[in-house]
């Protein structure tokens, strides 16, 4: 299936249209042929009229898309060979079938770790971050976060200037990102990604989208600093464990937050020192404990 084809289906990129909604576009992903014609086969009149509403804007969505290419935005669809292979075999159904991207997208390939925690992370976080983030770009590791205030640009600057390379799954605002980060970007160390539009706003919604996203893709995460039963780095984390998407790394020692130590508890593998990371991405991935 075309990229502009997904896009019109998908995507929020026309105010005026919508996307189809996840249900059938799951139901769609794998049809043969003519999406149009086996709607009618296969779907109520009501969602065969959504699905040709939404195909016959793609003259409309073509040009959104060369817009944004204009900014530097590449469109990348589920079935585009750069599609990160990880959420294929990781998320299954719940995969996004778009990215809107920025920068080297070989990145949305290679070995990664991610790394998160609280926007208000105390000054022994953030230097445990950075330090974390070195010791990974060291390993050749990707360092993946999201972008945000705090642990998030800590962790990616410290991999940035450490001569490694940073991916951002971001919940909003790429088109603001891109034109803040344009150096960065054209060095080839660095990509920008979102599932939602380029445009898009803040919203709690897909911020916590982005999370799990950053958890697929890694190879193993690191949680920096949480609250406990609160907050989208807990959130994140939890769904993590429960679905197990990739070893969950956390920060022990004296003076973690609460939710560093329950997250332990529940499966998530302590580290005292951030030069132990490496070495944690090989423990067992234990059993959801939920």
């Amino acid at each position: 299936m075309q990229t502009n084809l997904v896009a019109a289906l998908t995507s929020h990129l026309l105010d005026d249209t919508g996307p189809v909604g996840t249900s059938i576009w799951r139901a769609l992903r794998d049809s043969d042929g003519d999406v149009i014609e086996w709607s009618r086969q296969h779907m109520s009149p009501a969602d065969a009229d959504k699905v040709e509403a939404a195909v016959s804007r793609i003259d409309d969505i073509d040009e959104a898309i060369a817009r944004l290419a204009e900014k530097g935005i590449s469109t990348l669809s589920e079935f585009d060979d750069d599609y990160p292979q990880r959420f294929l075999r990781v998320l299954g159904g719940k995969r996004p079938p778009l990215l809107f991207i920025a920068g080297n997208a070989s990145l949305l390939n290679g070995r990664s770790i991610g790394i998160v925690g609280s926007r208000d992370v105390d000054e022994a976080g953030a230097v445990f971050a950075a330090e974390a983030a070195r010791v990974a770009a060291e390993h050749g590791f990707i360092v993946v976060s999201g972008g945000a205030k705090g642990v998030d640009q800590v962790s990616m600057q410290a991999a940035f200037e450490s001569g490694g390379e940073s991916l951002g799954f971001l919940s909003d605002s790429l088109e603001k990102a891109v034109r803040a980060s344009a150096d960065a970007l054209e060095g080839g160390r660095v990509c920008l990604a979102t599932a939602v539009a380029p445009s898009a706003g803040f919203n709690v919604a897909n911020a916590m989208n982005r999370n799990k996203l950053i958890y697929a893709h890694s190879d193993a995460t690191l949680v920096v600093s949480s609250a406990l039963g609160t907050g989208g780095t807990w959130t994140g984390a939890e769904e993590a464990l429960k679905h197990r998407y990739c070893q969950v790394i956390v920060r022990d020692g004296e003076g973690v937050p609460e939710g560093n130590s329950e997250l332990i508890k529940r499966g998530g593998v302590p580290v005292r020192d951030p030069r132990d990371i490496i070495a944690a991405i090989d423990a067992p991935i234990p059993g959801s404990l939920f």
